[in-house]
């Protein structure tokens, strides 16, 4: 049970989540179902990290899996203190102890671990993949969909953009803008062959370039609040002046 906890005053009533409860739906063939009502003998969860990380958002998303059928991971630098070890099954592909200093390094790695990836997908028994994050790694999602896997995609941001301000820190902004384009044609590729591609919320599947009503789309991602019991009491347009900044609180 997670409840909210906040200082002073809020607009944030506290009250229990319970995400597994939640009418948490994907389509499937064109219709919408509740997470829970999808029949699978098991769901295995793929993540790539750079640097060894704990991973709490993926821990986050095992446990809600986990209520639902057996889980399993596939990732790449796990932290060795992560809770994750201890509860789940996790195969570690690599645990790469270091980010490549050289976009040409990046790119050997990327394509090493999509091999790696691959073929740790068709070892693993579960008939659902879950690829939490890394939705340009096309030749495991084609790997997975040959061993007859269902392949579902979470965004979590908008990778290629994200590669590009990273790379014009380091080499040319053209040639750092054509690699972000060859990563926005891998992932849009692999949302061809995927049976789901799901977002936070409609207005990032449309940054995303997709669209909200595409009948593969699912918008109501892995939300760890309910927004049913915590929602704001106070009209935006009531309230005084303010910044308020939330910040990535972990990787």
């Amino acid at each position: 049970m997670v409840t909210s906890r906040t200082s002073g005053t809020s607009d944030v009533p506290s009250a229990p989540v319970d995400p597994v409860d939640r009418d948490t739906a994907v389509r499937v063939d064109g219709e919408r179902f509740p997470i829970g009502q999808i029949d699978c003998d098991g769901v295995c969860v793929v993540t790539v990290r750079s640097t060894p990380q704990p991973q709490h958002a993926t821990f986050d998303v095992l446990n809600i899996l986990a209520e639902l059928t057996p889980v399993s991971l596939v990732t790449t630098a796990l932290a060795p203190d992560s809770p994750i070890h201890e509860r789940f099954d996790v195969d570690e592909i690599d645990s790469a102890g270091s980010e490549p200093t050289h976009v040409f390094q990046a790119a050997v790695r990327f394509l090493t671990n999509q091999l790696r990836l691959g073929a740790a997908l068709t070892r693993n028994e579960a008939d659902v993949v879950w690829f939490f994050g890394a939705t340009a790694y096309l030749l495991p999602v084609l790997m997975a969909r040959l061993s007859g896997k269902r392949v579902v995609l979470q965004a979590r941001g908008d990778v290629p953009l994200t590669l590009r301000l990273r790379w014009e820190e380091r080499i040319p902004s053209v040639l750092a803008g054509g690699l972000a384009a060859i990563v926005r044609v891998l992932e849009f590729l692999s949302f061809l062959l995927a049976a789901q591609f799901v977002t936070y919320s409609p207005s990032m599947a449309e940054s995303l370039g997709r669209s909200p009503d595409h009948p593969r789309v699912s918008c109501l991602g892995s939300r760890f609040v309910a927004l049913d019991a915590f929602r704001p009491a106070t009209s935006y347009t009531d309230r005084d002046g303010a910044v308020e900044v939330v910040i990535r609180l972990d990787t």
